[in-house]
C-alpha cells in the first residue's frame, strides 16, 4: 500500500506539472501605449430632450426638433471645427445616427465639446451638450466607442478608431 501511494505521488509530480513551466527568457508583455489620437467614425444620439426646459416644443414649425451636432476641441461650441448635417423631425425616443464620419480628435489631452441643436429659421436652438476629456484608461483600453450622458437627457455614443 505504501509503495502504491508513493507511485501515485510520483505520477502526480511527473504528469501533473506539464503545463505550468515558464520559459525564464520570456519577457512579460508590456502595457499598451495610450492612443495619441482618434477618428470618430459614427455618432449615435441614443436619447435627447424631447422638449425645451420650459416644456415648449423645440421646433417652431412642428413638434419635433431637426437635430444636428457641433463637435469642437476645447470648451467652446462655435461651429468652427465640425458641424453635422441635420435630421428632420426627430421624434422622442428616436435613435439618430450619423455614419461614415471622419472627425479627427488629433489631441486627446485636450478637452472636447459636443452639443446638439434644433435647426430653425432664422435662429437655431441650442438643445444641450457636454464637455469631456478622453481618459488615460480609455486611451489605453481603446474601447470601440465613448459614451457620454448629461442631466438634460442626452446620451451620445462616439464610435472611434484609435491611433498611436
Amino acid at each position: 500500500m505504501k509503495n502504491l501511494l508513493l507511485a501515485a505521488l510520483a505520477a502526480l509530480v511527473v504528469f501533473g506539472n506539464t503545463g505550468c513551466s515558464k520559459d525564464p527568457d520570456t519577457e512579460p508583455e508590456p502595457d499598451p501605449e495610450p492612443a495619441q489620437s482618434a477618428i470618430i467614425t459614427k455618432v449615435q444620439l441614443l436619447s435627447f430632450p424631447a422638449y425645451q426646459p420650459n416644456g415648449d416644443d423645440w421646433d417652431t414649425f412642428s413638434s419635433w426638433p431637426d437635430i444636428y451636432f457641433n463637435f469642437e476641441p476645447g470648451t467652446t461650441l462655435n461651429g468652427d471645427y465640425y458641424t453635422s448635417t441635420y435630421y428632420d423631425e426627430c421624434a422622442a425616443g428616436t435613435v439618430v445616427t450619423w455614419n461614415n464620419l471622419s472627425i479627427a480628435m488629433y489631441n486627446l489631452a485636450t478637452p472636447w465639446a459636443f452639443g446638439i441643436y434644433d435647426y430653425d429659421t432664422p435662429t437655431d436652438s441650442y438643445m444641450t451638450g457636454f464637455y469631456f476629456n478622453v481618459t488615460t484608461a480609455q486611451r489605453t483600453d481603446r474601447p470601440p466607442y465613448l459614451e457620454h450622458m448629461n442631466n438634460a437627457g442626452l446620451t451620445v455614443r462616439l464610435y472611434v478608431t484609435w491611433f498611436d
